[in-house]
């Protein structure tokens, strides 16, 4: 079949046309579409990074949960928590409080305001619990 001239511009504008189109409607597609999947990864991959930092968590828990009931399971008293900066409050296993200030100034500052107990505060680190 032979085209004249003017048929075969015709067609190749229509063909222009009809690809013009399709591709502002691939572009406007695919575009929100590589977005959407974009976002699905990362928040999927959140998800996982999270998870796993959940378990791990977990884990160390349990294993600190373990090592405290080996610990006091001969009666020992051991520190097993700490709060706060100068001064340090520690709590330990039986339930008694320590307070363990960072430098002697503060320590003998609040000791001449009297504002601290006698006998369980101490101007030195804090114990490390043995867990």
């Amino acid at each position: 079949m032979r085209y004249t001239l003017c048929e075969m511009w015709t067609i190749l504008g229509y063909i222009a046309l009809i690809a013009g189109l399709l591709g502002v409607s691939a572009s406007t597609f695919v575009r929100p579409v590589g977005a959407w999947l974009g976002r699905r990864f990362r928040r999927g991959r959140a998800w996982w990074v999270a998870r796993r930092e959940r378990q791990r968590a977990a884990a160390r828990r349990a294993g600190y949960a373990d090592c405290l009931r080996r610990e006091t399971a001969g009666g020992r008293v051991i520190p097993v928590r700490h709060d706060g900066y100068s001064p340090t409050k520690v709590t330990y296993s039986d339930g008694s409080t320590t307070l363990h200030f960072a430098d002697w100034e503060a320590y003998e500052t609040a000791m001449n305001a009297q504002t601290v107990p006698l006998m369980t505060t101490f101007a030195s680190p804090p114990p490390k619990c043995p867990c």
